[in-house]
Formats: C-alpha cells, structure tokens, sequence
C-alpha cells in the first residue's frame, strides 16, 4: 500500500523542485481526528502542508489551493487521505 506522506511529499517536490528556494513540510494530523467522520483510525487521514515557493506570488489564495488539491485530487480516492490543512506562501 501507498505510504500517503510520502507520495504527498514525492508529488509536490516534482511540482516545486524547479524552485531551488522552496520548502515543504508536510505534518500528519491524524492523530487530532480519531473518532471523527473520515478517520478510519489506520492514521495517514489529515495532513498539514506548508509550502513557501515563488510559483505562488502571482496566486490568489484559491488559485495556490487549487493547484495543490489538483496534485493529491487521485490520493482522496487511492488512499485513507479524507482532508488537507494547507498553508501555501510566496
């Protein structure tokens, strides 16, 4: 089975790699959601993103959403992936 975090990471390091400067981070918080709807208690659920990269500067907040989601759109379906916390910065 697909390690979520790390094909997460895989995949977003293939959108932004290009941007020597970027970062990501990448926090499982599946732990703060047992017992709620989506949790099926196996973790890898809820994630936090945070990425810094200059591809965002030009970007409304809805346009640097879209761009992530449409990257991870696949693992919702593939995965125990229910929902994505994200901080998406210039």
């Amino acid at each position: 089975m697909l390690k979520t975090d790390q094909e997460i990471y895989r995949r977003l390091k293939d959108a932004f790699g290009d941007d020597k400067t970027a970062t990501i981070t990448i926090v499982d918080e599946s732990h703060k959601h047992v017992g709620h709807l989506g949790n099926t208690g196996t973790g890898h659920t809820h994630y936090f993103i945070h990425i810094r990269a200059k591809i965002f500067a030009d970007k409304s907040r809805l346009e640097r959403q879209r761009l992530v989601i449409n990257l991870l759109d696949d693992l919702f379906e593939q995965t125990d992936l229910h929902a994505v916390r994200m901080k998406l910065t210039p």
